[in-house]
């Protein structure tokens, strides 16, 4: 008797934690979004290619809607793919805002805002991107919580806010040491080595300690990329501090890393100035003249001054004199290409990111208590049906 009861509740205790996962299961069925999203970190070309051959009219229910719109908007994003429209990642972000997923919610507003980026409307990625990194610190995703620091500070550098470009990288180096993400970590010392390079010859030294931390950490796992733009930045920094073998050091890695070395301009510039530095002007000249190609008014700036420079000291006055004409002329025309950005719109993104956050916590307190309710309501017809099942089986 005693063994029948204990079998008895045993059945009616697996009945129960059974049917309560069934009338509480969110997760999505469907086989090829799952398989998908099992692609994404380690084979995206392949989640890419999953999803495109997918049938939307099969799915069953927003949730998979909302789920293959994600994904597909991340398998684009890791497979670098630009993307121009936003409205495929706006369904996702206000489906998982609605249902209240904290995991897929960060998601959600993370890929908006890289969507945000392609389409350089850099305010709005901000504001994504701010939402993104408050709801993912809910979560236990510290590596999306890097690679949303890095936009932010990216973002914010790029926009002229250093300092608070400089505290996020501190963060971003903070999870990168902790997740021992060596890509992450580089990028982060690389990028504050470059702030501190922009703040004058009182930071030179942090500049040059980070920037060599950075290429040292680089070194060890061969990303030619950041290797390449930490060499660029160590160039230019040594050139400032009259170094110039190893300014012109870098700076030929620098351009032996670059993948198209025949439109490298910035890295042409670098390389030019590099080669003024030591007074091999013949090669500063070519390497100057090669960077002109660019339409970028700031390298063009540049490229002339330092033109204008080795003219002058070969001792062609009135070519150096033209030159510096040419400098200040495009000089004129990137302060007004500046001007046109607003970082008004910088405060604002990070006033409605507040805003939105705030209206998502109060909207997932009422998701709580509705779910709660619901939840109730469900289980007790789930507790009904194992006691019309028992009560068959007696």
């Amino acid at each position: 008797m005693t063994y029948r009861m204990g079998k008895t509740k045993a059945i009616i205790l697996f009945l129960v934690a059974f049917l309560l996962l069934a009338c509480t299961a969110r997760q999505s069925n469907n086989k090829q979004l799952i398989w998908a999203d099992s692609l994404m970190r380690s084979l995206p070309d392949s989640a890419l290619s999953v999803l495109q051959n997918i049938s939307t009219q099969e799915f069953a229910s927003p949730a998979d809607s909302a789920y293959y719109a994600l994904l597909l908007t991340q398998a684009r994003d890791k497979n670098y793919v630009v993307q121009v429209d936003d409205s495929l990642i706006r369904y996702a972000v206000a489906h998982y805002d609605k249902v209240g997923d904290a995991k897929m919610r960060a998601s959600a507003h993370y890929y908006w805002g890289c969507v945000y980026r392609d389409m350089n409307r850099q305010a709005e990625a901000l504001r994504e991107y701010l939402i993104a990194a408050s709801l993912t610190k809910e979560t236990v995703e510290k590596r999306q919580l890097g690679l949303i620091y890095n936009n932010i500070g990216y973002i914010y550098y790029i926009q002229n806010f250093k300092e608070k470009a400089d505290s996020v990288y501190q963060l971003m180096e903070d999870i990168a040491q902790e997740l021992k993400d060596t890509t992450l970590w580089a990028e982060a010392l690389s990028r504050q080595g470059s702030i501190a390079f922009m703040k004058g010859n009182d930071y030179f030294g942090t500049a040059e300690q980070k920037l060599l931390d950075a290429f040292t950490v680089v070194d060890r796992i061969e990303n030619k990329a950041i290797k390449a733009d930490v060499s660029a930045t160590l160039s230019r920094l040594y050139s400032k501090m009259d170094q110039g073998k190893k300014a012109l050091f870098y700076a030929k890695l620098n351009l032996s890393l670059r993948k198209d070395t025949t439109r490298a301009y910035q890295a042409f510039l670098i390389l030019g100035d590099a080669y003024y530095r030591v007074g091999l002007y013949d090669s500063a000249t070519f390497y100057l003249n090669k960077s002109l190609v660019s339409k970028d008014y700031g390298r063009r700036s540049d490229a002339y001054m330092r033109l204008a420079d080795i003219a002058m000291i070969q001792g062609n006055a009135v070519l150096s004199m033209k030159l510096e004409r040419y400098s200040s002329a495009y000089k004129d025309s990137l302060y007004q290409s500046r001007g046109n950005v607003v970082t008004d719109k910088i405060v604002e993104a990070e006033t409605d990111a507040q805003i939105t956050l705030h209206q998502l916590y109060y909207k997932g307190r009422l998701n709580i208590y509705s779910v709660s309710y619901t939840h109730l309501r469900a289980h007790e017809t789930c507790a009904d049906l194992v006691c019309r099942l028992l009560l068959e089986k007696k």
